[in-house]
């Protein structure tokens, strides 16, 4: 159902002498045969350690390819730091709505008594008996409003790479050779890297090293890459989000559009069929041409519908003669392109 959720057939019967015909819709019913999934696997957060209790720290969104109920997702927070939650459990720091999947500040933090980073580990299920939830690793980093954390610095520099204007995001085209350079990262005491896969580190000297991409971006398979910077005293962060090239070609939802007509039946109203195909690459535009030029007169393509005027009777023998005509049919031949 998740690639085709409706089916039409046309039931034609005929006594030799007269034809008629009806359409038969096919509905395809939904199981639930699908997990939920969440978009990425690792979700980095700053919060200042002075901000008020209750406070929703974020959101996460899983999705599920099912409809319906079937598609209904709850969240529960599994574990703290490695400490496992249990179902009846209470932790003392944060609250997670079990059917939004915001997480709440529950107690004030304390820069002093608190540690700087938690490691959330968080699930999220359709509520299928003995389902494996789709797992997302969550960072919350505490920052200090009052505390100098300037002890220590992480220096990134993105070099001719596109960059956001706060430094959270570097833009890498896909399709880029494996090993293209993406940030050069520097700091005066020992750093570590947390990320979810995308890239590689070539280290120059004590503290310092490049990030090269370890594959060949594809936009389509994945968005964004996470990484996550940190010593004793900071820690910093920024997103891989990979650019769209236009690669993809597009695809007809059907290989052949049948479309039933009386030849011995006139009418004012033209018949217009919706021409339909998909192009995997963002934010694509698809349109439709005619591969060869000559058309018969009744039929035309005007962007992405196919109309044939039926107001004069449809007789085969005035079709152009680049057309296949057999047994009463006439193919029309349209292309897809973006």
């Amino acid at each position: 159902r998740e690639l085709r959720d409706e089916y039409v057939f046309t039931l034609t019967v005929n006594d030799y002498k007269h034809t008629t015909s009806t359409k038969i819709n096919l509905i395809v019913l939904d199981v639930n045969d699908h997990n939920p999934k969440f978009p990425q696997s690792i979700y980095p957060f700053n919060i200042s350690s002075s901000i008020p209790i209750g406070t929703i720290l974020f959101k996460l969104t899983a999705y599920d390819e099912d409809s319906h109920d079937n598609a209904r997702i709850y969240y529960s927070l599994l574990s703290i730091d490695g400490h496992k939650i249990e179902s009846n459990e209470k932790n003392e720091l944060f609250y997670l709505n079990s059917y939004t999947g915001e997480l709440s500040l529950k107690s004030k933090l304390n820069h002093v008594d608190t540690k700087n980073i938690f490691k959330l580990i968080i699930g999220a299920s359709d509520g299928t008996h003995n389902a494996i939830p789709a797992l997302a690793t969550v960072y919350i980093n505490i920052v200090n409003d009052v505390y100098n954390d300037n002890k220590s610095l992480i220096q990134i520099t993105f070099g001719s790479n596109r960059v956001s204007k706060n430094q959270t995001e570097v833009y890498i085209s896909e399709n880029l050779p494996n090993a293209t350079f993406i940030a050069y990262v520097k700091s005066d005491e020992n750093i570590q890297v947390i990320y979810d896969g995308g890239f590689f580190m070539q280290k120059l000297a004590e503290n310092s090293f490049t990030l090269l991409t370890n594959q060949i971006y594809d936009r389509e398979k994945r968005s964004s890459f996470n990484v996550i910077l940190h010593n004793k005293h900071v820690q910093r962060s920024f997103k891989i989000i990979v650019t769209d090239v236009n690669d993809c070609k597009p695809i007809w939802n059907t290989e052949v559009l049948n479309i039933d007509v009386d030849n011995h039946v006139h009418s004012d109203d033209p018949i217009i069929e919706q021409l339909n195909a998909t192009d995997c690459d963002e934010n694509s535009r698809v349109a439709y041409r005619k591969i060869k030029k000559s058309w018969p007169y009744y039929a035309s393509l005007l962007s992405d519908q196919l109309i044939i005027n039926c107001s004069t009777q449809l007789n085969e023998t005035n079709n152009d003669c680049w057309f296949k005509v057999s047994n009463g049919e006439v193919h029309f031949a349209v292309e897809a392109y973006d």
